[in-house]
């Protein structure tokens, strides 16, 4: 004769519980829940969360901070000649030199670099300090200036360059391909620009200045010799524009502010121009 079995209710209840949310919360091959808390890069803006815990690939963790460690490091670099370094180094100061500065490959400088002569950097560079240079400066290839740059001679930028300062040159400027500035231009000489060029300050060109595929100013821009917009041109200006000379747009300008024009404004086959504010072209308007 089969006796019933009776097990009080809460002891099951206790038994299902021990059942599952023992098992789910230590059993080792059951994957823990990530706690997502939010994440900032060097230039404090927040990057999205990684979906794995810190300790899932201790294996890559390691090996990234073994490779960080073997960075090499130095203290100031001086020179009362020319300096030349190819990384992967860290300058924790300044670097100078009484002639040329020639820096590649993966260097980051904490302080200022300044050099008497020409200076070139490239190549995954980064510059934490004031750069100048009493002659030419030339940066290409990921280069990263955190304040004001300045030089004597002409700058030449290329492939994917930012500025977090002020940028000035006693002679002329070329930014192509990918730089960014986040304050403001001014060239005694001629101004070039090709595109993407990003910049969120004013401009001044004491020379001749052409514009080539896309531009962007969030400032008003100030051109004293002749202003040309390629054909290939797409610019965009939020302030004023005044141009001492005459003006050619054979692309596109887009203007959000006044446009004051000394001498003719001339209007290519195929081009586009318009102006937010008041138009005016002392040395009248012509159509090609």
């Amino acid at each position: 004769m089969l006796t019933s079995l009776c097990i009080p209710v809460h002891r099951v209840l206790s038994i299902f519980h021990a059942s599952t949310t023992d098992d789910m919360t230590y059993h080792p091959d059951v994957k823990q829940p990530v706690d997502f808390k939010p994440q900032f890069d060097s230039d404090g803006n927040r990057v999205p969360p990684s979906p794995y815990s810190d300790d899932e690939y201790p294996v890559e963790k390691e090996q990234a901070s073994l490779a960080a460690a073997m960075v090499p490091e130095t203290g100031p670099i001086k020179s009362s000649g020319s300096i030349s370094r190819t990384g992967p180094l860290k300058v924790n100061g300044d670097v100078t030199a009484t002639a040329s500065v020639t820096l590649k490959h993966d260097i980051h400088v904490t302080g200022k670099t300044f050099s008497s002569g020409t200076m070139t950097l490239s190549d995954n560079i980064r510059i934490d300090g004031r750069v100048i240079s009493t002659a030419s400066l030339k940066a290409f290839d990921n280069v990263i200036f955190r304040e004001d740059v300045r030089a004597s001679g002409h700058i030449d930028f290329r492939h994917k360059v930012t500025i977090k300062g002020d940028l000035s040159a006693s002679g002329a400027i070329t930014l192509d391909d990918g730089v960014e500035i986040s304050d403001n231009i001014h060239a005694s000489g001629s101004l070039n620009l090709r595109g993407p060029v990003k910049i969120c300050g004013n401009v001044r060109s004491n020379g001749s200045s052409i514009f080539k595929d896309e531009v962007s100013i969030r400032g008003g821009l100030v051109i004293t010799g002749a202003f040309d917009i390629a054909k290939s041109g797409v610019t965009t200006i939020n302030g004023n524009v005044v141009c001492t000379s005459s003006l050619h747009v054979n692309g596109k300008l887009h203007i959000k502010g006044d446009l004051t024009v000394n001498g003719s404004l001339n209007h290519g086959y195929g081009s586009e121009l318009t102006v937010g504010g008041r138009k005016t072209v002392i040395g009248g308007e012509h159509w090609s």
